[in-house]
């Protein structure tokens, strides 16, 4: 399809200002993504904006740097557009997380961050999905699951009062356990369960908080040996003088000696 040079120029002063090819595309509501970069990058709207991408240097990065199949190394565009979805994503992981990394992230996490992104729109769930490498059917289904009323919140009130009350934060889910079956109206609840949910509210006994000094077989430097009192002069003249024994666990025989001076 053709278009005039009208829509060529706009998109070239839409550019100007700083707005992606994905934006102008949805702002002039007739060309594609991709026909809006090949006017950037040919220099035709406008003639400025193709030589200014043109001579726009990607950040540097140390070693062989991101891979993407999916995007031609050429189509700079793309590119910057791939890596500000990157960022925004460790963003979000950052505000789910407290940690800016994606290792080791459960569905349900990446769920929450998906949900923290697509309200600005600009980016498809598809990209979003792909990004994090969680399937569509996994997210919806993650979704429903986040959607869903927590049966276990009863008890969830239950145990965190137990355990800063009765238990005055110093006792285990054992206690918690044994105190829930206890009450006027008794709770039975098995004591995995109780362990779960004090481990998800982040309910930890104040002895398990303590730091604990790390193991060191180091005893300290050996003391002097005795003085040889007896000097192998076993007669003795009183009683309880000379004392002689022995030590099952070596070979030699230890002489005790008493000196009463």
């Amino acid at each position: 399809m053709t278009y005039s040079r009208a829509v060529v120029e706009r998109a070239g002063e839409l550019r100007r200002s700083g707005l992606s090819c994905r934006e102008i595309a949805r702002e002039l509501d007739g060309p594609s993504k991709s026909a809006v970069a090949r006017w950037t990058r040919a220099g035709a709207a406008g003639g400025t904006v193709g030589r200014a991408v043109a001579k726009m240097d990607l950040p540097k990065v140390v070693g062989d740097g991101p891979v993407y199949p999916d995007i031609d190394p050429d189509d700079k565009d793309a590119l910057i557009e791939r890596l500000v979805l990157e960022n925004a994503v460790l963003r979000a992981v950052n505000d789910v997380l407290k940690a800016a990394s994606l290792d080791g992230m459960s569905n349900r996490e990446k769920t929450l961050v998906i949900d923290r992104l697509r309200p600005c729109g600009k980016w498809s769930l598809r990209e979003l999905t792909s990004s994090l490498g969680i399937s569509k059917s996994s997210y919806e289904y993650q979704r429903r699951a986040i959607a869903r009323p927590d049966r276990l919140a009863p008890l969830r009130a239950l145990v965190r009062r137990i355990f800063t009350e009765d238990g005055e934060g110093a006792r285990g889910y054992r206690f918690v356990t044994a105190r829930l079956r206890e009450l006027d109206e008794p709770v039975r609840a098995s004591e995995k369960v109780v362990l779960r949910i004090m481990r998800e509210e982040g309910l930890v006994p104040r002895w398990m908080r303590r730091k604990r000094r790390p193991y060191s077989s180091y005893a300290g430097e050996p003391t002097p040996a005795p003085p040889n009192l007896v000097r192998r002069d076993f007669r003795s003249a009183l009683p309880n003088f000379l004392w002689l024994t022995d030590v099952s666990a070596t070979v030699k025989t230890t002489i005790l000696t008493n000196a009463q001076q």
